[in-house]
């Protein structure tokens, strides 16, 4: 069993400790209320560190008892392809943790690189197509939507494989999500 990354650079590697020192300058969230927003400075390519860089944006809601306060609950959105940005206040909107951890515990939420505002890749879909909660296919319409995805598919695979952005297509890999 592989043991879990982290965003600490390793002991001695100075090209990743510019990234593990960055203070956040944390800014009020779009909707109010205690979500605060920042972004992270990550390489593309963790390999080649002096590289080219990208924006991870994160958010969070604080402790709401610092002086119990223990640390940080990361929230991943899952995936592929979910946006976790507003993971915190939903979980406090709805109620899916305990007073208990969210008096103790700083609510991280973030968006995966490629994913809505950390450099984010559509390949010219839709706000639809994009959705996970799209609708889903319909006994009426199956046989059409079958023979059409294949006609659909074929634009948006050419333009993701010859876009500019390449490369970061090319990094979109689990194991530089987890490192984030």
């Amino acid at each position: 069993m592989a043991a879990p990354a982290t965003a600490s650079a390793a002991p001695g590697d100075t090209a990743l400790s510019a990234y593990s020192d960055q203070r956040l300058d944390w800014q009020p969230g779009d909707e109010g209320g205690p979500v605060e927003c920042a972004d992270i400075e990550v390489p593309l390519d963790y390999s080649r560190p002096d590289g080219k860089k990208i924006r991870i944006a994160v958010s969070r809601i604080k402790a709401s008892e610092p002086s119990e306060r223990h640390g940080v609950l990361l929230m991943n959105p899952g995936g592929p392809g979910g946006s976790g940005l507003t993971l915190p206040a939903m979980v406090m909107k709805e109620n899916v943790i305990p007073d208990s951890v969210s008096r103790r515990f700083d609510l991280i939420g973030f968006d995966p690189r490629g994913v809505g505002r950390s450099a984010p890749v559509n390949c010219g879909l839709t706000g639809q197509e994009l959705s996970l909660s799209g609708p889903a296919y319909q006994p009426e319409t199956f046989e059409n939507d079958v023979s059409r995805a294949p006609r659909r598919r074929a634009p948006r695979e050419a333009c993701c494989r010859v876009r500019r952005d390449r490369q970061l297509l090319l990094r979109l890999l689990e194991c530089d999500v987890r490192r984030q």
